[in-house]
C-alpha cells in the first residue's frame, strides 16, 4: 500500500510537469495517483480529479490549435481518402509531407513508416521522419521509436541496416553522437560485411576514445578507455548521458567532467547554481519543448 509521503512526492511530481508546460505528463502521473493509492480521503480525490479534468481540457485545446484548425473530422476524411492509395507511394510521400508541414508529426510518421517498409527514397524519407521524430520525442527516445518502427516493417536484415546506417548519419549530422553510435553498430551488426558502415562506426568510436569531449579526462588519467566504453553501453541501457554515468558510477568530479567539455567545445562549463535567476524575457521567445529536449536554458544577455 501507497503511503502519505508516496502521494505527496507523486503529487509534487505531476505540479513539476505542468509548472514545465508538459501537461500530458502532469496528467499520467495525476491518473497513476488514482489507480495506485488504495487510500486516498474523498476531498483529496476530488482535487485530483478536477486537476485531471482542468489538463485535459488544456491539452484538447492545445492539440486543436497545433492542428492548425483542422478538426479530428478532418483529419480522418484526409486519412480516409488517402487509404484507396496506400500502395502508392509518391501519393503517400505527398500525404506524409502534407501532414509534416501541417504540423501534424505523428500521423506524417505513420505515413514515413509505409514508405520505408517500400523502400521509397530512403535517404530523403529518414532526413523527414527524423525532423518528426525530433518534433514529437526527447533525443533520449530516438532509439526506441526508430526500433519500435522497424520491428513492425518485414524488411530484410540488408534492408535494415541501410535504414539504421542512415538513422545514424542523420545523428550524427545533428551531433547526437551517442544515438548515431548505437545505429552504427546494430547497422553493422546486420550487415557485417559493409565496409562503408564499418567506416563510420570506427569513426564515431575513435571521438569517444580520444580528441573527443572525454580527451583531457583520459590525459589526465581520470578516467579509461575501457571505463568510457562502459559509460556508453549503460548509457544507452539506462538512457541516461554518459557524463552522468561518469559522475555518479565512476565517481569522477564532476567539476573535472567540465573542465574537459570545457576544453572540447571552446566554452567555459558552468554548474548548476539556484541563486542564478533565469531571463525571462529571454525565454519568452523560446519554446519549452526545444529548450527540454536539448537540455539547456538561457543564463543572460552577457557574452561571458
Amino acid at each position: 500500500m501507497d503511503t502519505g509521503i508516496d502521494i505527496e512526492s507523486k503529487i509534487e511530481e505531476a505540479e513539476i510537469y505542468y509548472s514545465m508546460g508538459l501537461p500530458k505528463e502532469s496528467l499520467d502521473v495525476y491518473e497513476e495517483i488514482l489507480t495506485r493509492v488504495n487510500e486516498l480521503d474523498q476531498e483529496r480525490q476530488e482535487v485530483i480529479h478536477g486537476k485531471i479534468d482542468r489538463i485535459k481540457e488544456e491539452i484538447a485545446e492545445r492539440d486543436q490549435k497545433e492542428a492548425e484548425g483542422l478538426s479530428s473530422d478532418d483529419i480522418t476524411n484526409i486519412q480516409e481518402t488517402l487509404s484507396a492509395i496506400r500502395d502508392n507511394a509518391p501519393a503517400i510521400y505527398d500525404s506524409a509531407f502534407a501532414f509534416k508541414e501541417l504540423g501534424l508529426f505523428k500521423e506524417a510518421i505513420t505515413e514515413y513508416e509505409k514508405l520505408l517498409e517500400l523502400d521509397y527514397q530512403t535517404e530523403k524519407i529518414i532526413l523527414e521522419m527524423s525532423e518528426c521524430l525530433f518534433k514529437v520525442h526527447p533525443v533520449t527516445q530516438i532509439i526506441s521509436q526508430v526500433e519500435a518502427i522497424l520491428k513492425k516493417c518485414s524488411l530484410e536484415d540488408v534492408e535494415k541496416s541501410r535504414i539504421k546506417y542512415r538513422f545514424g548519419l542523420e545523428m550524427e549530422r545533428r551531433d547526437s553522437k551517442e544515438q548515431a553510435l548505437y545505429f552504427y553498430e546494430k547497422a553493422a551488426e546486420l550487415d557485417p560485411t559493409n565496409e562503408e558502415i564499418k567506416d563510420r562506426l570506427n569513426s564515431v568510436a575513435a571521438f569517444f576514445a580520444t580528441g573527443s569531449k572525454y580527451d583531457y579526462l583520459l590525459q589526465n588519467k581520470l578516467v579509461t578507455t575501457d571505463q568510457l566504453q562502459q559509460a556508453l553501453a549503460m548509457s544507452k541501457k539506462t538512457k541516461k548521458s554518459v557524463e552522468f554515468i561518469l559522475i555518479d558510477h565512476f565517481k569522477i568530479d564532476k567539476g573535472e567532467v567540465g573542465k574537459s567539455l570545457s576544453s572540447c567545445y571552446g566554452c567555459p562549463f558552468r554548474s548548476y547554481d539556484s541563486e542564478v535567476q533565469t531571463p525571462v524575457e529571454l525565454l519568452n521567445n523560446l519554446k519549452k519543448l526545444f529548450l527540454l529536449q536539448d537540455l539547456w536554458v538561457p543564463l543572460g544577455w552577457e557574452k561571458d
